[in-house]
C-alpha cells in the first residue's frame, strides 16, 4: 500500500487514531525519566534513570517517540516532543548543542534555541543542563500498543487492510509525535496545531517563567531575561 493510501486512511480514522495518540501520550507521561548524562560517544548522551542513578543506557539505536522536560521544583515543564527513526540520543545531542550556543549556522532546534536564549546566554546553562529529563517510547513498545489494529481500505477490486505496526514507519512516528504535541503544546515545539489541554501550557508557562526569574537574582551582571513570550 502507497504512502498516499496510508495518509488518507489514518486521516479517514481519525477517531480511532486519536484515541491511540491519548494512550500514547499517558504511557510516554507514565514512563521512567532519564536524566541526560555526560557525553558518550558521537551518537548522544548517556540517559541515566532518575530512579536509579547507579542504571543508565548508552545505546545508540534507540528508536521512537522522546518527551524532553525540565524539573523544577519537583514538577515537570513539558519542553519539547520529537520522534526519531534513527536514534533519539542524536536527536538530544542536537537540542544541547544548540541550547549550549555550540551549534552551526545551518543547524537549528526550536526548544534549544529558546534555552540558550533564556538561560545560557547569561552564563546560566547549569539551571537547564542539570535539570533536563528526558521520557520516550520505543518503537516495539508503540507496537505492543498498537497491536493488531487495521483499518480497511476498498479499492477497485478488492478490500484490502492497513495494520498500524506495518505502516511506513516515518509516518506512524510522525503521525503521533505530533498527537502527544497537540495534547501537550510543549514550549519549546513550533508545530502544536491543538492546544488539547490548556490548563497543563499555562502552568508550564508559570513554571517557566518562574525558573527565568531565578537568572535575575543569580547573574552575576545582573542581566535580565525577558519574558517568555505566549
Amino acid at each position: 500500500m502507497n504512502l498516499e493510501t496510508q495518509k488518507e486512511l489514518l486521516t479517514q480514522n481519525y477517531r480511532a487514531v486519536d484515541m491511540l495518540k491519548d494512550g500514547i501520550t499517558k504511557k510516554l507521561l507514565k514512563s521512567e525519566p532519564y536524566i541526560v548524562g555526560d557525553y558518550f560517544s558521537k551518537m548522544g548522551f548517556k540517559f541515566i534513570k532518575e530512579s536509579n542513578q547507579k542504571q543508565y543506557i548508552t545505546k545508540v539505536n534507540l528508536i521512537g517517540i522522546y518527551h524532553v522536560q525540565i524539573k523544577f521544583r519537583d514538577q515537570y515543564i513539558d519542553l519539547y516532543t520529537g520522534e526519531s527513526e534513527a536514534c533519539i540520543g542524536t536527536r538530544i545531542a542536537r537540542l544541547i548543542k544548540q541550547a549550549s550556543g555550540e551549534n552551526r549556522d545551518d543547524e537549528t532546534h526550536s526548544a534549544g534555541e529558546l534555552l540558550y536564549n533564556k538561560f545560557s546566554k547569561y552564563g546560566r546553562k547549569d539551571l537547564w543542563l542539570n535539570n533536563l529529563r528526558v521520557r520516550f517510547l520505543q518503537i516495539k513498545d508503540i507496537n505492543d500498543m498498537l497491536g493488531s489494529t487495521s483499518f480497511p481500505y476498498h479499492n477497485l477490486f478488492d478490500k484490502e487492510y492497513l495494520t498500524l505496526v506495518d505502516t511506513d514507519r516515518k509516518l506512524l512516528l510522525q503521525t503521533l509525535e505530533q498527537g502527544v504535541i497537540d495534547r501537550l503544546a510543549p514550549i519549546g515545539n513550533r508545530q502544536a496545531q491543538r492546544m488539547m489541554d490548556q490548563k497543563r501550557y499555562f502552568n508550564n508557562i508559570k513554571l517557566f517563567e518562574e525558573l527565568c526569574q531565578t537568572v535575575n537574582t543569580q547573574t552575576p551582571n545582573n542581566l535580565k531575561v525577558k519574558e517568555l513570550q505566549h
